[in-house]
């Protein structure tokens, strides 16, 4: 595995996959758990088999029209071999009926409902806010407070679904105009997802007076000191690099390191040198010589043997964590991301799909029935500091050091 050893991963879209691959080599098929539906396939089961996030349905990374997202759909899924018609045909359905402000059944929706209401709600859910659809909860305060006023959601330009493991609790954007978004989140509000600091920053950034007083607190200011080196890191760290020299996420982890105390400058080139000779494994002698040994605990790791591990991205890797320990004991972490993402441009949606069961007379079916906007987001887990999957004991980081909700 490619990776070095942390704590006990959440369930994510990487384990429906898992899921399905194993379904697909043994033909097994999870049952439900739930009592009554003993003979039912399981929810985690169905979701795997279907895949229809944004990312498994829709172009991402792209701006789309708001119009255009049940055709765009359309278009991706048509090449999907694994999803029967019966399905492409419900999907798009579902997706037009939002845009329509229909709320009548699709047929044989209900077969798929679980898929339907907490993966393609993902994608469900920008139609309704745009087309102000079903909507319920503190709709009306989110559009006051981030777009103006009434009538705000109806400017959205159009929305993009991201496509970036660096941003995790986010599902779409709703894109006002080039310099400004507002990011939407159908993540369970108990948490799991992870995000980039960059959203965060240029937040703050763009909307000082959200976060008037924040800041004014001396552990609060060096809590976003933190931050700001994590989105522009000081370049300096990796100009005697010839390969690394304009890599914000080494850059950013070897001034952190220094910030925090965990290293000096001195160790800080030392730990680019080793990267930069791309050694697989280094002596000792020489690790101790810079006391630069003691990273390694901070990070574990089972890739020691494989050909691509290389000491210096394992050093790094236990460095960036080594810094999210220390951040994260002091006791103001978790309020300083939380008041943060209360004063961002986020809403949350949870979107409720109505099933109708199959009878003698007719066949049962589905529809989007509510999409509850949350805002201020709500967050009921911890919110920590996390450099989560970016930084490998085999490759170069993959992003940056960001924040998730434990």
């Amino acid at each position: 595995m490619d990776c070095v050893k942390g704590k006990k991963k959440t369930w994510s879209i990487s384990n429906l996959l898992q899921t399905k691959l194993f379904s697909d080599l043994t033909g097994y098929q999870q049952l439900s758990a739930k009592k009554g539906e003993e003979d039912k396939i399981s929810g985690v089961q169905e979701r795997a088999s279907t895949n229809l996030k944004p990312v498994g349905i829709a172009s991402t990374n792209a701006e789309i029209a708001t119009d255009d997202i049940p055709s765009d759909v359309a278009s991706v899924i048509a090449g999907r071999a694994d999803l029967s018609q019966e399905i492409k045909d419900q999907v798009v359905q579902l997706l037009e009926n939002v845009a329509a402000g229909r709320n009548s059944p699709v047929p044989g929706a209900n077969k798929y409902a679980k898929s339907y209401e907490i993966d393609l709600g993902e994608t469900a859910a920008p139609i309704a806010l745009v087309k102000q659809r079903f909507l319920s909860g503190s709709w009306q305060q989110a559009e006051d407070s981030i777009l103006g006023g009434a009538g705000g959601f109806s400017k959205i330009r159009g929305v993009e679904f991201p496509n970036d493991p660096a941003e995790k609790l986010y599902d779409s954007y709703l894109i006002i105009d080039d310099n400004n978004i507002v990011r939407v989140s159908s993540k369970d509000k108990k948490g799991g997802a992870k995000a980039s600091i960059s959203g965060m920053v240029d937040d703050i950034t763009k909307y000082p007076e959200r976060y008037e007083g924040m800041f004014d607190e001396e552990e609060m200011k060096k809590l976003y000191d933190v931050v700001l080196i994590i989105k522009n890191p000081d370049m300096d760290y990796v100009a005697g690099s010839s390969q690394w020299y304009r890599n914000g996420s080494i850059a950013g982890v070897l001034q952190l390191g220094v910030h925090t105390e965990i290293i000096n400058r001195v160790q800080s080139d030392a730990l680019l040198a080793i990267i930069d000779s791309d050694q697989q494994h280094v002596s000792p002698k020489q690790l101790k010589a810079n006391d630069l040994h003691t990273l390694l605990s901070y990070k574990g790791t089972d890739d020691d043997q494989r050909n691509d591990y290389r000491i210096g991205w394992h050093l790094l890797a236990g460095l960036a964590q080594g810094i999210a320990n220390k951040i994260n004991n002091n006791p103001l972490t978790d309020k300083f991301f939380r008041m943060c993402l209360e004063r961002s441009n986020m809403i949350q949606v949870k979107t409720s799909l109505t099933v109708t069961k199959d009878t003698d007379a007719a066949q049962g079916g589905a529809f989007f029935s509510n999409f509850e906007v949350i805002y201020p987001p709500v967050f009921t887990g911890k919110i920590l500091m996390d450099p989560g999957g970016n930084y490998y004991a085999t490759r170069r980081p993959v992003g940056k050091i960001g924040f998730a909700i434990k």
